[in-house]
């Protein structure tokens, strides 16, 4: 039976962990891929965030973006939001794997005979990844708002850093509590909700399908290569299917933040998402609106999730290793 995300009774590093195994695996893979693919997340959220027309937008191209924030911003501008986007992963990523551990768990603790069929594997691992990114989602949303409104700031003066609209993480949701209240800081978490859960859900579920197929083929326990390729698949397939509401998503978390971003292009204004999106699709061109920054988003998709799945099997492994040799 194939290695699989989720609690497996028939794998021995499974049976041998516990969820918080689970849950430290997933801050460790999440925190480890934050760092690499921090500069494709900036490239879709400026992208995404762009809401005139191709030909008079800031920018036209990734070559052109990369070359245009280098000069302007310093190579620092790349990492733009990392340290609450690194928040945001290590809760993010902690809480899913945790969600996904502790639900297979009790299901197939309750109902064993579920384990027989591929099918019924595959159903178990999509709704507990709903139940864990669901939980994530709630717990981590604040940073991603943070992120967001930073990496959408211009570095205005490399001289001087002072001279951005947030310091830090921490000045950013002091801010946003102050001048916006609480719910500031869950602005867009509708769309999150109704992408991120459905992605999560889907990923697992491709995920496991994919590693079944693997093991089919192989007949052996997957490497780590052939687990960060399920992985990458798996979140291609799902990131495509729900992209567009995490560009309405990031359109509606820098509302109220004009003036941070206002040397960057306009920054329309909307009074819900229904509305965000009946107004992207009229004045932006259609469909072909929500896609903004889909090339980076895909290149980030297929990276992270590849490394998400094939780090935590290898950082569990790594802990039920040590617990055994104590």
């Amino acid at each position: 039976m194939a290695n699989r995300a989720g609690y497996n009774p028939n794998d021995k590093v499974s049976k041998s962990s516990k969820s918080y195994d689970a849950a430290i695996a997933g801050l460790l893979c999440g925190v480890t891929t934050r760092s690499l693919v921090q500069p494709l997340d900036v490239f879709k959220i400026r992208y995404q965030l762009q809401v005139e027309s191709a030909k008079d937008a800031k920018y036209q191209s990734i070559r052109q973006a990369f070359k245009s924030i280098l000069k302007e911003e310093g190579v620092s501008a790349f990492w733009k939001g990392h340290m609450a986007a690194q928040y945001l992963s290590a809760a993010y990523m902690t809480f899913q794997f945790y969600g996904v551990d502790v639900f297979t768990r009790q299901i197939y603790h309750l109902f064993p005979s579920l384990n027989e069929s591929p099918v019924s594997r595959t159903f178990i691992v999509s709704f507990g990844g709903l139940c864990g990114a669901t939980m994530a989602t709630l717990v981590s949303f604040p940073f991603d708002v943070v992120r967001t409104r930073t990496i959408a700031q211009p570095t205005t003066n490399l001289q001087d850093p002072k001279s951005l609209y947030y310091l830090n993480t921490r000045n950013a949701l002091t801010q946003i509590c102050t001048n916006e209240g609480f719910f500031g800081l869950y602005k867009g978490v509708l769309p999150r909700l109704l992408s991120m859960v459905p992605t999560s859900g889907i990923q697992f579920a491709c995920y496991s399908t994919f590693t079944e197929i693997f093991y089919y083929w192989k007949q052996d326990q997957l490497g780590l290569f052939e687990k960060f390729l399920c992985g990458s698949l798996a979140g291609g397939v799902g990131k495509t299917i729900v992209y567009p509401l995490d560009t309405v998503q990031k359109r509606l978390q820098v509302q109220g933040f004009e003036e941070g971003r206002k040397s960057l292009g306009a920054t329309q204004k909307y009074k819900n998402m229904r509305h965000c999106m009946v107004t992207m699709y009229k004045s932006e061109g259609g469909m072909k609106a929500f896609y903004k920054g889909y090339v980076p988003g895909m290149a980030k998709a297929f990276a992270s999730s590849g490394r998400y799945f094939s780090l935590f099997e290898f950082f569990k492994q790594y802990l039920v290793t040590i617990q055994r040799q104590k």
